[in-house]
């Protein structure tokens, strides 16, 4: 199943199984590459690429572009310092599947799997919301080249406590905060000297 016409000029697609799809439809958010990839039942490249996007599934690709643009879909959050568009599998099956088969076959599986609601009932504009204010709280903190003068576990259990978010949320704003202050002092290891 593909994107309809399509032109291939990358990697051949290589369909997933049924309990990779029973495990990606229950993620609480797909990247742009992933949904794509998921909704026609393959196998993401495992990082976000245009290319990629653009080889198997043109036509796609530009209404995902546009319905980005439009703020129909998906939500822009940092990882690493590259922006990257993510939004719930519902959400991505509802936009998918309202472009039409013209644009978008939906594997049949994973159709089936994201109609029933057996998927992860997380909201994730709310998880994408939080982590977000997280790391602009953790920016703040980090702010004018300071030093931390506690351990990084005090500020994930800070973190918990005002923002509700896990550990790899966290994580990722912890890392978006130091891309973006540039602050090295909050990314040194070891005891935290005492004032």
């Amino acid at each position: 199943m593909s994107d309809l016409p399509r032109v291939h000029t990358g990697e051949p697609l290589v369909t997933i199984g049924d309990d990779d799809i029973a495990y990606r439809t229950r993620m609480p958010h797909w990247t742009m590459t992933e949904a794509l990839f998921y909704l026609s039942g393959h196998k993401s490249p495992g990082y976000e690429s245009t290319r990629h996007m653009q080889d198997h599934f043109w036509n796609t690709y530009a209404q995902a572009v546009r319905a980005i643009e439009m703020g129909e879909i998906c939500r822009k959050i940092e990882r690493a310092g590259n922006r990257v568009f993510i939004d719930s599998p519902a959400n991505w099956f509802a936009w998918a599947n309202g472009l039409g088969p013209e644009f978008i076959e939906i594997d049949a599986r994973v159709r089936r799997a994201l109609q029933s609601g057996d998927t992860d009932k997380t909201d994730s504009a709310a998880t994408i919301r939080d982590e977000t204010s997280c790391q602009k709280w953790l920016e703040g903190l980090m702010a004018n080249k300071s030093s931390s003068d506690r351990p990084k576990r005090d500020y994930q259990s800070d973190a918990k406590q005002k923002f509700n978010v896990g550990p790899k949320p966290f994580n990722r704003a912890w890392a978006n905060a130091l891309v973006k202050t540039g602050n090295t002092n909050w990314s040194r290891p070891g005891p935290k000297p005492r004032s």
